[in-house]
């Protein structure tokens, strides 16, 4: 039994409930972007992950250097040389002048999609 986390809410209720099963967290936050009672609940129980996996040397520097680095994994030459081969406003029918946006992100409350899309409109 193994349980992936990358929300801490959800991890710390996993490290408190006995049971055996190894805990693998992948932590994307430096401590101090969480607000307090999430930090003092990791500050508890985070030795009791049995691997970490940062996102960045930043998030493994602001956990104590607990766990591994992974760094994001996108190679942005790769990608910009990739865009720049093709015109897509032209195989998606728009005009050459007109802007394309990219927003990559979950549609949870906090993260405020609705108020994004109402600035567009």
């Amino acid at each position: 039994n193994c349980n992936i986390h990358h929300s801490p809410i959800p991890a710390f209720f996993s490290r408190i409930i006995p049971g055996n099963k190894k805990i693998v967290y992948l932590e994307h936050n430096v401590q101090e972007a969480y607000n307090p009672i999430t930090r003092i609940l990791n500050r508890v129980t985070y030795s009791l992950n049995n691997e970490v996996i940062c996102c960045s040397k930043d998030v493994y520097l602001s956990n104590g250097k607990t766990g591994v680095v992974i760094d994001n994994a996108v190679d942005i030459d790769n990608l910009k040389a990739n865009l720049t081969d093709r015109d897509i406003r032209t195989e998606l029918g728009w005009p050459k002048d007109s802007r394309i946006i990219i927003n990559v992100a979950n549609t949870s409350f906090r993260k405020n999609q609705s108020m994004l899309i109402d600035a567009f409109e």
